[in-house]
C-alpha cells in the first residue's frame, strides 16, 4: 500500500519536475580494458526531490513511460547533457551513450529531435543509441528501419542488457549493431565455471559479428581481470568508478587531452 501511494505521488509530481528541470544528467564513464583511458561516459537520469528524497530510476522511468512523458524526459535530459559535453575541452574524443525506449525511436518527431542535438554536439563526441534486448521483440522491422536512419546521419547503435532476457543471437545480425553490451547479471555468473564459459562464448560470437563488447557492472577486480583476458573490449561498473555528476565529470575530462587519463585499476 505505501508503494501504490509512493507511485502515485511520483506520478502527481513529474510533469512539474520536468518542467522545473528537476532531473539530473549523471555520467558513467566507460573504459578501454585494453589501455584503461576512458572512452565515452553513459548518461543516466536521477531525480531527488527534496519532499521525498533519491527515486529509484527504475520506478520514475516506468512511471514517466506509463504517462507518456518518457519521450519529453530523454530529450530534456540529452539536450542537458549536450550542453555540458559542449563545455568540455575540445579535441577529446569522447562517446555519450543514451538509452531510448522502442516506442520513442519509432516516434519520428523524437526521432528529428534525436538527430538535431547529435548535429550540436561538437565534432570529436559521437552520440550513441542503446536499445534493449527486449524491445526487439515487438515490431521489429519498423525499429530497425528507425535504427538505420539513425546509423546513416552518424549515429551509433549498440544492444544494451544483452542476457537479461531473451538472448536472441539473431538480433545480433539483423539489426545494424555496433556494440553488444554485455547485462550485469551475465557479469556477476563469471565468477562460476559455467557462466564464464557461457560469456566467453558470447565475446567469442559477438566478436565474430565485428561487434565491439561493452560489460556493464564490473564490480570486482576478478571480473575486469577475466574479461580482459576474453578480449572484452569496453567496461563499466562501480568498482571502475561510479555515475558522476556534472561537475565531477567536468573534473575528470579536464585531464584528458594532455594524458588521456587511465584508471588504475585496469
Amino acid at each position: 500500500m505505501q508503494s501504490h501511494r509512493l507511485r502515485l505521488d511520483i506520478g502527481k509530481r513529474l510533469p512539474q519536475a520536468l518542467a522545473s528541470k528537476e532531473f539530473k544528467p549523471f555520467f558513467q564513464p566507460q573504459y578501454s580494458l585494453r589501455t584503461g583511458a576512458v572512452l565515452g561516459f553513459e548518461l543516466l537520469c536521477r531525480w531527488s526531490p527534496p519532499e521525498i528524497g533519491f527515486v529509484s530510476p527504475e520506478v520514475f522511468i516506468s512511471i514517466a513511460e506509463q504517462m507518456h512523458l518518457l519521450k519529453t524526459l530523454d530529450l530534456e535530459l540529452l539536450e542537458s547533457a549536450v550542453g555540458c559535453i559542449r563545455k568540455l575541452p575540445a579535441e577529446v574524443g569522447l562517446c555519450l551513450s543514451v538509452n531510448a525506449s522502442p516506442a520513442s525511436i519509432q516516434d519520428s518527431n523524437y526521432l528529428d529531435s534525436l538527430l538535431e542535438l547529435s548535429c550540436s554536439l561538437p565534432n570529436w563526441c559521437n552520440l550513441e543509441v542503446e536499445i534493449t534486448e527486449n524491445s526487439l521483440i515487438s515490431d521489429g522491422q519498423c525499429l530497425k528501419q528507425a535504427l538505420i536512419r539513425l546509423q546513416t546521419q552518424g549515429v551509433s547503435i549498440a544492444l544494451d542488457d544483452f542476457g537479461s532476457g531473451y538472448s536472441n543471437f539473431g538480433y545480433l545480425a539483423s539489426f545494424p549493431f555496433e556494440k553488444l553490451k554485455l547485462d550485469r547479471t551475465l557479469i556477476a555468473s563469471i565468477n562460476g565455471d559455467t557462466g564464464a564459459d557461457l560469456v566467453s562464448g558470447v565475446i567469442n560470437l559477438a566478436h565474430k559479428l565485428g561487434l565491439q563488447v561493452v560489460a556493464e557492472g564490473i564490480e570486482s577486480q576478478f571480473q575486469l581481470d577475466w574479461l580482459r583476458s576474453e578480449g572484452c573490449e569496453i567496461g563499466q561498473g562501480y568498482y571502475l568508478c561510479k555515475p558522476l555528476p556534472q561537475t565531477e565529470k567536468q573534473q575528470l575530462v579536464a585531464q584528458l587531452p594532455s594524458s588521456m587519463l587511465s584508471n588504475p585499476r585496469i
